[in-house]
């Protein structure tokens, strides 16, 4: 299937513009099945091809891959946010799970509780940066980690971006 064709974003995001604007119920994955980063990647990615976001959830998780290779995308605190920008791509989508037990993250001691996969057009480099600081922030933060599975994925789908 091709992957969903809508307009580019716009350079700027309006300021009513939520996390839920990336996401779906369908990308949440409150326990993800996967044991290790490859199986991870290819779990959400499918994710993400299931949902029309992607056209090859196999193509996908290889151009995410080639961009791992050159920096981890393990970003401590227990988040990853494996990351790869595609010309065929017209919106910007972000699928996530949370693994319990932790994933290891490359050599590093398992240590990663969550993996947000991001989609990303290569016409939007700017409202991405703006949506991974965003999610970092969130996710980064005290009430995140303490509240309830079911409670972080309404909590996420419903968080305002802030773009100032």
């Amino acid at each position: 299937a091709e992957p969903r064709r809508m307009s580019s974003l716009p350079a700027a995001l309006p300021p009513t513009t939520t996390l839920a604007d990336f996401t779906s119920p369908g990308l949440v994955a409150l326990r993800l099945r996967a044991r290790g980063r490859a199986a991870a990647l290819a779990e959400l990615a499918r994710g993400l091809e299931r949902e029309g976001c992607v056209a090859s959830a196999d193509r996908f998780v290889a151009l995410v891959e080639k961009r791992e290779s050159l920096a981890s995308t393990d970003l401590g605190g227990g988040l990853a946010m494996p990351h790869a920008q595609d010309g065929s791509l017209r919106e910007l989508r972000f699928a996530l799970g949370f693994a319990e037990p932790a994933l290891a993250w490359g050599a590093a001691a398992p240590t990663v509780k969550l993996v947000v996969l991001l989609a990303i057009p290569t016409s939007a480099s700017n409202p991405y940066l703006r949506v991974i600081a965003a999610i970092a922030r969130f996710i980064q933060s005290k009430n995140f980690w303490a509240s309830t599975q079911t409670h972080r994925k309404t909590a996420l789908q419903n968080r305002k971006i802030n773009i100032k």
